[in-house]
């Protein structure tokens, strides 16, 4: 059994697989380091891991006590994927690649294992990252924006009378009738504007074969993306770190 990790700045993502294919998983906050460890422990407990996977951008300090987790409760090191400037048939656009993070690195490998198309990547997080990459592999750039927490958090962090939960449900593309729906509708209209350029361009650079949403927030977006061609993949960062997994395993022959 195989246990993968995709730790964001607001969620941490586990997913344990078998040798038959079978699957558990679950979501936490990422703050909250326990309940993940206690997830994965219980779900773990009669099997057999033999190799842990990981995509953070959490920081060192997450990082170092994944790794001391894992070390103590499984004997195993943990594998944190680095990006790579050439790998996968994807070559970053980044003239410094440390400062893509792999995430969306591991979401470029994905879309290009997936689907030799040009595509253009939406990952809808804590930020809203967006990456375009060409039928041939090459990553062409791409946007970050706050995400639809991040939004509407800004304004209740930043003023005495804008108090509204950072969700959008109930939210439509029509003015607002109270405060709270002149926010959220207000967050719909500025990203239904952003998606549409983001495909307008993709258009432009020739780029627009698919428009894949994942994310946490990927389910709020997609009534925005009418007339794309929209591929909702939930779990794109495990299947770019399951790719990666298996090559790390054939040239590393001792994990």
């Amino acid at each position: 059994m195989r246990l993968y990790l995709d730790v964001g700045n607001t969620r941490a993502k586990w997913l344990l697989i078998r040798a038959d294919q079978s699957s558990l998983d679950g979501l936490v906050n990422t703050e909250d380091f326990t309940a993940l460890a206690s997830q994965v422990d219980e779900s773990a407990k009669n099997e057999t891991l033999d190799g842990v996977f990981v995509s953070s951008v959490a920081g060192a300090a997450t990082n170092d006590r994944i790794g001391a987790w894992v070390c103590n409760s499984y004997d195993l090191t943990p594998v944190f994927a680095e990006v790579e400037k050439c790998a996968f048939g994807v070559t970053v656009a980044y003239e410094n690649i440390r400062n893509l993070g792999v995430d969306r690195w591991l979401a470029l490998v994905a879309g290009r294992a997936g689907a030799p198309e040009s595509q253009i990547i939406v990952d809808a997080g804590s930020a809203l990252t967006v990456d375009y990459l060409s039928a041939n592999g090459q990553h062409l750039g791409g946007f970050i924006v706050p995400g639809v927490n991040m939004m509407i958090g800004a304004l209740f962090d930043r003023t005495d009378a804008v108090k509204v939960s950072a969700e959008l449900s109930g939210a439509d593309l029509l003015p607002g009738r109270d405060t709270a729906g002149c926010v959220r509708n207000g967050t719909l209209v500025i990203l239904k504007g952003f998606l549409e350029k983001v495909w307008q361009i993709g258009r432009q650079i020739n780029c627009d074969e698919r428009f894949v949403l994942t994310g946490g927030d990927a389910g709020s977006l997609i009534s925005l993306c009418e007339g794309f061609n929209v591929v909702v993949d939930p779990n794109l960062v495990f299947t770019g770190l399951k790719v990666y997994s298996d090559e790390y395993r054939l040239t590393n022959a001792q994990y």
